[in-house]
């Protein structure tokens, strides 16, 4: 499937830099807050992934809370 090609080059990528930036920790974690932050708000990911949300209305209604 092309969308897990794309996501794998995209994740290969990202842990090559925390790798070379010695922050693959710090990555992990942020990861790892992104995947329980969509688990909690499965509306999160549909509205990101939906090209009729206007960007404004993305940002004013999914602000991060930490």
């Amino acid at each position: 499937m092309l969308v897990t090609k794309i996501a794998e080059s995209y994740a290969n990528a990202l842990i090559s830099l925390a790798t070379s930036t010695q922050s693959l920790e710090f990555i992990t974690q942020d990861v790892n807050q992104l995947l329980e932050l969509f688990k909690e708000n499965p509306d999160l990911k549909v509205c990101l992934a939906n090209p009729f949300f206007q960007k404004r209305i993305k940002k004013d209604n999914f602000k991060y809370r930490n």
